[in-house]
């Protein structure tokens, strides 16, 4: 098994080179929390768990400073979050300690996945969302709200300015199936000629040797210059990529979520403040702005958070929460999200909102809910009208279950956390299922959202070992061409015009995922074609969406949204539930705030 040789090697593997991300994020007063972001792309929650996230806990459990670690498999990415000793404000050894770990595991990580994010959740005083809007042009966009960015974090007291629905340029490679098998090639050789035609970083440095840095100098690579990569040969004459796939420059989806408001698609700015930050330096900041972007440009605040009188405050804010049944797909989620964005803007007492609604990579720490929306009102009591309002409109959405809140003069309810652990995961999503049933139950609560429950519809390839042998293939061989067909693999970085642009190779797109992979040929060491479907069984069934970890063990997590205070508080419904449950699983509840 791959997972047992990496855990065999974590004692014996010396330090490797890690390019570790290392920023910080605003999260609620509490213990040091470290948290850990690694890419692990077309690779299922079971798959992230086994040759992944497994590895990375046995390391993390090794740091001193830890209390606790928790990972979060989903499809493509593993999340861990680190539980440190001293206060939030303290983060910086516990933070030291975890990239320090993980360096000690790079050699012998999964070669797909990228290099980890590692940040410190530190503690928040205050919290801002400003929303923009109005212009056509999504790079536009993103470049305002850059510029935004930097001004912001120029003010006293602001440190953390978070961008929110960013879409990112990239370079997309489409193969064409049909003509890649006209002339004999395959997917794999296609990006081992790419990588190999040039450096991935112009004038990057090597470790140093006794002392000296070694840096080799490479040319940028022009989207021109990157269709004439020669792939291979065809009577007696080059292959050009272009000859064989459509080499095109495009703006992806954003990585975190889509931004609505009531002028349309837009990007958002979270404010994260330190203690004694008041509210008129950002108004007049946003008015500065105002005053030099363009016409037509929309500029909404939304304070999330006052840290006591006198600071940044919201009086007549709604607040909601948004989930969708497991698997919508990206279509579903666009189509509700605008029918939302209508509801809104017909609220009479709404003065401006925002919707977030979450892409699948988008989701992070504690934000289970696959869209968050606020909206602004002139008054407290305003406030609870369009609350009921919007509960109202919220109900009348198809395949949506949400709930909203007024939060009035500022006042936040701690909603519940509870968690359910235990060894047998069976066990645990039948409790989870019916701790969700009592929950709904309760007159205080609007809203279960859960974690670590959803089931995806799955695509299982049972492959013919002993044809793959005779044929001189090898599962490695096969996974790498499912995952180029399904997925695109990053393949090289290619720099025009002082901008860092990532080349995604990828299979032409097709609306059916069993033709995608029915299309796959693989070459043999002969030479020969041998397509996918003579070589493995498809067989449909249902799979975990998402798997979570507590401390080592499996478990899942409810957050429970009230609308009003829950009788008895959260050690009642605790010492009840544990009753309920039994000694097969541990229960745990808690008040979390967002």
């Amino acid at each position: 098994m791959k997972t047992r040789a990496w855990t065999a090697l974590l004692l014996a593997v010396m330090p490797g080179q890690l390019a570790c991300r290392c920023t910080e994020k605003a999260d609620a007063q509490g213990p040091a929390k470290v948290a850990v972001r690694v890419a692990f792309p077309g690779a299922s929650p079971a798959e992230v768990e086994q040759t992944l996230a497994l590895g990375v806990e046995e390391t993390l459990g090794t740091v001193q400073q830890a209390v606790s670690v928790e990972s979060i498999c989903r499809p493509g990415q593993l999340l861990c979050l680190v539980e440190g000793r001293g206060p939030a404000e303290a983060a910086d050894p516990l933070l030291g300690e975890v990239h320090l770990a993980l360096q000690r595991i790079a050699s012998v990580m999964p070669y797909e996945v990228d290099p980890p994010a590692v940040w410190a959740l530190r503690p928040s005083q205050g919290t801002s969302l400003v929303s923009l809007s109005g212009t056509q042009d999504p790079a536009d966009l993103a470049e305002l709200g850059r510029r935004l960015r930097s001004g912001l974090l120029e003010l006293p007291g602001v440190r953390l300015v978070e961008r929110i629905g960013v879409a990112s340029s990239r370079v997309v490679v489409e193969i064409d199936a049909r003509k890649l098998q006209l002339f004999g090639l395959s997917g794999e050789e296609l990006a081992q000629a790419i990588r190999t035609a040039d450096l991935d970083l112009p004038g990057s440095a090597s470790a140093g040797v006794d002392g000296l840095l070694l840096r080799i100098e490479a040319k940028p690579m022009t989207q021109d210059e990157l269709g004439r990569i020669q792939v291979g040969r065809s009577q007696d004459r080059p292959v050009l990529l272009r000859d064989l796939a459509r080499i095109r420059q495009e703006l992806g989806q954003p990585g975190d979520a889509w931004v609505l408001t009531g002028a349309g698609p837009g990007l958002a700015l979270r404010v994260s403040w330190t203690a004694g930050a008041r509210q008129p330096a950002l108004r007049q900041a946003l008015e500065r702005f105002r005053a030099q972007a363009r016409p037509g440009l929309q500029v909404q605040r939304f304070d999330l958070h006052a840290p006591g009188p006198g600071s940044i405050q919201d009086r007549g804010l709604v607040e909601g929460w948004l989930a969708l049944p497991a698997g919508t797909g990206a279509e579903q989620r666009a189509s509700i999200a605008h029918k939302l964005a209508q509801q809104l803007a017909g609220i009479p007492e709404s003065q401006a909102f925002v919707l977030l609604m979450r892409t699948a990579e988008g989701k992070g720490w504690r934000e289970e809910a696959d869209g968050l929306l606020h909206l602004r009102t002139p008054s407290p009591e305003a406030a609870r009208l369009a609350s009921q309002r919007l509960r109202e409109a919220l109900a009348r959405i198809p395949g949506l279950r949400a709930h909203a809140r007024a939060r009035a003069d500022g006042q936040r309810l701690a909603d519940l956390e509870i968690a359910i652990r235990g060894p047998d995961r069976r066990v645990l999503v039948e409790s989870a299922e019916r701790v969700r049933a009592r929950l709904e139950s309760l007159p205080a609560i609007g809203l279960v959202i859960g974690q670590g429950l959803e089931q995806l519809p799955e695509l299982r390839i049972e492959l013919d070992r002993e044809r793959l042998a005779s044929l001189g293939l090898s599962t490695a061989r096969v996974s790498a061409a499912i995952r180029l067909a399904m997925h695109g693999e990053r393949v090289f970085t290619l720099y025009s015009a002082g901008q860092a642009l990532p080349v995604e190779l990828r299979m032409a797109a097709r609306r059916d995922p069993l033709d995608s992979l029915q299309s796959i040929n693989l070459r043999t060491p002969a030479g020969e074609q041998v397509p996918l479907a003579s070589l493995a069984k498809l067989i449909q069934d249902l799979a975990p969406g998402e798997l979570l970890r507590i401390d080592g063990q499996p478990a899942v997590r409810l957050r429970a949204f009230l609308q009003t205070s829950l009788d008895g508080g959260p050690e009642a419904l605790e010492r009840s539930l544990a009753r309920d449950l039994g000694p097969a699983v541990q229960v745990r509840v808690g008040s979390s705030r967002r």
